[in-house]
């Protein structure tokens, strides 16, 4: 191959980790509550969390946030939204999956997640 061709081959490199790095960056940005935009009031509960997670892994936040320009948004979930969830660590475990991508569950407790997924 003449040497003006090789200058011109274009070569890409993917990272298999990317993703997952800058997921669990930004939960670790949650934990310390660094950049969060939004509280999810569940009752008497509040979660704190990224506007821009929570709308590219629900549909449901997405709605509930798109067209809301307050500069710290309170989502106030309504009991149809949470009833699946019947305590607040099943409540933070699912504002986690949205950053972690996995689920630690007992056996048992998929159908719960996979029938309440969505919000």
């Amino acid at each position: 191959m003449p040497l003006s061709e090789r200058n011109s081959v274009v070569f890409a490199y993917e990272s298999s980790v990317h993703s997952t790095n800058v997921l669990l960056s930004l939960d670790e940005q949650r934990k310390q509550d660094l950049f969060c935009d939004v509280t999810i009031l569940v009752e008497d509960q509040r979660f704190r969390a990224h506007r821009s997670v929570l709308a590219a892994c629900s549909v449901y936040f997405r709605s509930r946030i798109v067209g809301q320009l307050e500069s710290d948004l309170v989502i106030i979930l309504p009991e149809e939204v949470y009833h699946k969830c019947t305590s607040g660590m099943k409540r933070r475990k699912r504002i986690e999956t949205k950053y972690l991508q996995q689920i630690n569950f007992k056996m048992g407790g998929i159908s719960y997640y996979l029938i309440s997924e969505e919000t």
